[in-house]
């Protein structure tokens, strides 16, 4: 579920819950964003080494611009965790970039 300041804030219809690893699993959400025209993810959450990183890869298999923020993932194994933010996303640096919060917020106000 989505903290309550986030559920305030969220359009109609913006929030997904989800069953499986990826968000991809989810119905529906692919055609979502293909509908809104979205090229650009931005992905947070926790357990960066399991549903994080399955939904990373879907959305580069899907060709999305995809983005971590950083400092906004977490994982219940911090070993693995690094494993996916210093060794598997680094090998995809055409795929994924990786930026804190603050870097994502100042590209967004540009």
């Amino acid at each position: 579920s989505v903290v309550a300041p986030l559920a305030a804030i969220a359009g109609p219809g913006s929030i997904v819950d989800k069953e499986t690893y990826s968000v991809f699993g989810s119905p529906g959400f692919a055609r979502r964003l293909q509908n809104s025209g979205t090229d650009t993810l931005i992905f947070s959450g926790v357990e960066t080494d399991v549903c994080v990183y399955a939904s990373v890869l879907d959305a580069v298999d899907a060709g999305y611009r995809v983005i971590l923020a950083e400092d906004a993932l977490g994982s219940g194994d911090m070993k693995a965790h690094a494993m996916v933010t210093e060794i598997l996303v680094p090998r995809l640096s055409e795929q994924i970039e990786i930026l804190s919060t603050e870097a994502i917020l100042d590209l967004w106000r540009d």
